[in-house]
């Protein structure tokens, strides 16, 4: 008969990190606040007393992103960004430089979002779907170029064959004639002469004597012979 260990015990409970007293900070302080050995040469960095450097990026990953129902913690898996997280990655500033040249990776910053930090963690955005488009075939070019056979054996047969399609073809439709119809001018009517003013004569004038007539008769002006 096997034995079967039975646990009283609910297990190790999880890990309640330490937080840094700054408003911002780095993954590196986060580290120390824990007492976790920061330094890369150490042969015991990453590792504190009570949690490790993984614990402490787990915890992390777990408080600030939702990931798939029943999937592990890890950025592949994440869905949405916890609205409710403790702690906040601060967008579009990092910390100084470690190298006295200012030179080398700058770390990101985080906070707690009790303490009024504005800025949050980008949202994940899914790549869209690559749309498949259709291959298209490539013209190929022909190295020689057909003969065009003729299919007619002698020109007898051409002309028979011209004949016969001739007859086969229905007639043609008659073409409507038209008679030309000429238009006359038309007449234009001759323009009316002026009309005539007759211009009255004028009075004779009062103040002017009327010439002497001569009663004498025709013969008594005739000369006197001496």
């Amino acid at each position: 008969m096997k034995k079967i260990n039975k646990y009283v015990n609910p297990g190790r409970p999880k890990y309640t990190p330490k937080y840094p007293r700054g408003n911002e900070w780095t993954f590196t302080q986060f580290m120390a606040a824990n007492d976790i050995e920061t330094n890369p040469a150490s042969k015991r960095f990453g590792k504190g007393p009570n949690c490790t450097m993984l614990t402490l990026r787990k915890n992390m990953e777990r408080d600030m992103w939702f990931h798939g129902k029943g999937k592990p913690c890890v950025s592949a898996n994440r869905t949405t960004a916890n609205p409710r997280s403790l702690m906040v990655k601060v967008r579009g500033v990092t910390a100084e430089p470690v190298g006295e040249k200012g030179l080398g990776r700058r770390a990101g910053l985080y906070a707690l979002r009790a303490k009024g930090v504005t800025s949050h963690v980008a949202p994940v955005v899914k790549a869209p779907k690559a749309v498949k488009t259709p291959k298209v075939q490539a013209t190929v070019k022909r190295k020689y170029t057909r003969k065009v056979v003729s299919t007619s054996q002698t020109p007898t047969a051409d002309v028979l064959d011209k004949i016969h399609a001739a007859l086969a073809a229905p007639d043609p439709a008659p073409a409507l004639i038209v008679p030309a119809v000429t238009i006359a001018p038309e007449a234009v009517p001759a323009p009316a002469p002026d009309p005539v003013v007759e211009v009255p004569a004028p009075a004779p004038d009062p103040m002017v004597e009327a010439p002497a007539t001569s009663t004498l008769p025709v013969a008594s002006l005739e000369p006197v012979a001496s």
